[in-house]
């Protein structure tokens, strides 16, 4: 699976549960994982930890919440520094 749709179904996910549960995106992470962990196979879960760690917690992980601009802007940056990636 691509990281731009990694990256999505977590965001939409993470979104979604900061407005009800009132918590950090870095907290609503470590709950998710837990949960995640029961369902998907060991190397989708690596997967997924890995995008957490490396892109959405430095950016987001203090936040209570997700702005869908917010969201937008970042998505747009991964998909340019992918796009540079390749050029070179």
């Amino acid at each position: 699976m691509d990281i731009i749709r990694y990256l999505t179904r977590i965001l939409i996910y993470l979104n979604y549960e900061s407005m009800t549960a009132k918590k950090t995106i870095k907290k609503i992470t470590i709950m998710w994982k837990e949960d995640k962990r029961k369902y998907v196979k060991s190397s989708t879960y690596s997967a997924y930890a890995l995008i957490l760690e490396n892109h959405i917690l430095p950016t987001f992980g203090d936040k209570y919440e997700l702005l869908e601009n917010e969201v937008q802007e970042f998505v747009l940056q991964k998909l340019q520094q992918r796009l540079r990636a390749k050029m070179e």
